[in-house]
Order: structure tokens, then C-alpha cells, then sequence
């Protein structure tokens, strides 16, 4: 068994990835959002996940961010890292970089554009999971990829001595499935749902992961803290502010709006490839008025 099972748990940020105007890496921008997320006390971080835009990027700036991300962090907390793509093989190539790195795992998306069936999905993860050494999460995200991953699927991944988890960004049903399942066992189910985080703890998660953390570490932190010691107002009260909190990206872009938003916190770096709309002076005044609202600037 990799000693690594079981290891990602509790608040888990899914990192942007900072962009020059060559949409080269930002070093120092990545980095200082790594810093900002250490210092809030998160779990662990995701890296060239959706939120990251890995599919966006050029080879090179995969293979940075990794490496700035592992020297950053220097063994503070577990790091994953995206790799999933179109097919087996592309999706093997990009582990291939990653495992040049002391890393917990491989997040894995199913493959896209194409429509898979159940069996297919099952022939990739597992064919991917045999043929690494790092632990293989598979990410469940239907509404950029255009795939469900059943709760029987996951049940029969679960099986598999390299597939140790999974986040759950996708079918409600599947989430509590697969949760109550495999509560109290090593396979971690960990929540992607921005807006029931606290609900999702309380249905067996044992770890919630989240892009807007980038932004605010401290709510993702508090949500899990306060369910942890048995503090549901707590919990729903910081979960209340996440939802405020997802309102700015709303502005421009999805990413226009987390560019803006990262900027105002003192991260450096625009978090927009393109061909996303780019953020504007309106949008950006507009994500202010947020986070203002919720004091999470100076």
C-alpha cells in the first residue's frame, strides 16, 4: 500500500496560477499566495487544478509551478497536482513531469471533448493508477468535463490500491453516496461544493477543497475548525461568508473576478489566460465593494 493514502484531508486550497503578460509563470506571485495559504493553516494545496487552469497553460509553466509550489511549501503540508487530460497517454505524459517531485498525489479529471461510458471511465482511471507510483484522486467535475462519476464507479475505483480518493465537485448523490460509504475507512472523499461545505463535513467529507480559499484562507480554515470542534454555528457562519465571498467572481470573468480579487489581497500576477475576458476598472471596483464588505482588506 503508498504510504501516502489516505494523507489529504481538512482544508485543501486549490491554488491559482499567477501569469506575466508572456503568460509565463509568475514566481513571485505564486509564491506569495502559497505563503498567504500556509500562514492561514490550511491542510494542504491543489496545484493546476481547475482553478489553476492547467489545460490553458504551456508545458513549461506546469513544470514551474510544481516546482516553485513543492520548494515553497518545503514539505509544510501535502501537495497534489492536476494532471488530467484528454487521454490516457496525455494525461500519463503530464504524471510523468510530476513525478519528478516529492508530491502526495495526481488530481485526476476524465478525459474531455470526447463522451466516455462508465466502463471507459473505469479502464482510465485504473490504467492511469497502475502505471504510477504517485496516488491517483479522481476529480468528479461533470460541468467542465461533461462526465458523472457514479457512485458505483467510485466504489469500483476504490478497489484499486492506487486510487485513494476522491474530490467531489460534481452529483449531490454521488457526493453523499460515496461519503457515507467510506466514512470512518482510508479512500478520502473530499468536497468540492462551494456552498455546503459545512453540510458536506457533517455527511462524512473529510476534507473540503476550494479555489476561492486562494482568496481567503482564514474561511475554509474556520468552517473546518468549527465543525471539528463541534461548532455547527461556526461552521455556517463562515460558510455564509465563502457565499459572499463567491460573488466576485461574477465580475468580468470567472477569473477576471479571482485576478482582481488576488490582486487586492496583495497577490501580484493576472490569474486569466486567455481567451478570458480580462479584468476591467468596473469589475475590479466592483469585487472591492465585496471584500470590503467583508473586511478582507485593509
Amino acid at each position: 500500500m503508498n504510504q501516502l493514502r489516505g494523507t489529504l484531508k481538512g482544508v485543501v486550497t486549490a491554488l491559482g496560477t499567477p501569469l506575466d503578460r508572456n503568460e509565463d509563470l509568475h514566481e513571485k506571485g505564486m509564491r506569495k499566495q502559497i505563503r498567504m495559504q500556509l500562514a492561514a493553516g490550511v491542510d494542504g494545496l491543489l496545484v493546476l487544478g481547475s482553478m489553476g487552469c492547467m489545460q490553458m497553460l504551456k508545458d513549461e509553466v506546469f513544470t514551474e509551478a510544481v516546482e516553485v509550489a513543492i520548494d515553497e511549501v518545503r514539505g509544510a503540508v501535502p501537495v497534489i497536482v492536476g494532471c488530467g487530460d484528454t487521454s490516457t497517454e496525455r494525461t500519463l505524459a503530464r504524471i510523468r513531469l510530476a513525478e519528478n517531485y516529492p508530491l502526495a498525489g495526481v488530481a485526476l479529471i476524465p478525459p474531455f471533448i470526447f463522451r466516455f461510458s462508465q466502463a471507459e471511465l473505469h479502464e482510465y482511471f485504473t490504467g492511469v493508477a497502475s502505471r504510477t507510483s504517485l496516488p491517483v484522486y479522481p476529480y468528479d467535475n461533470p460541468a467542465l468535463t461533461g462526465h458523472s462519476l457514479e457512485a458505483e464507479l467510485v466504489r469500483e475505483l476504490a478497489t484499486h490500491p492506487n486510487i485513494v480518493g476522491l474530490k467531489a465537485s460534481g452529483d449531490f448523490l454521488t457526493f453523499r453516496r460515496s461519503a457515507e460509504h467510506f466514512r470512518g475507512s482510508e479512500f478520502a472523499v473530499l468536497s468540492g461544493h462551494t456552498t455546503f461545505f459545512d453540510l458536506a463535513l457533517k455527511l462524512g467529507a473529510v476534507g473540503i477543497i476550494e479555489g476561492l480559499f486562494a482568496l481567503a484562507p482564514e474561511y475554509g480554515v474556520e468552517i473546518y475548525r468549527a465543525f471539528r470542534e463541534g461548532n455547527p454555528e461556526g461552521s455556517a457562519a463562515a460558510q455564509r461568508k465563502l457565499l459572499r465571498l463567491r460573488e466576485v467572481v461574477a465580475y468580468d470573468s470567472v477569473f477576471a473576478g479571482f485576478t482582481s480579487a488576488m490582486n487586492l489581497r496583495g497577490v501580484p500576477g493576472n490569474f486569466t489566460p486567455r481567451p478570458f475576458a480580462q479584468p476591467t476598472e468596473r469589475g475590479r471596483k466592483q469585487v472591492e465593494s465585496v471584500m470590503r464588505g467583508l473586511e478582507l482588506l485593509d
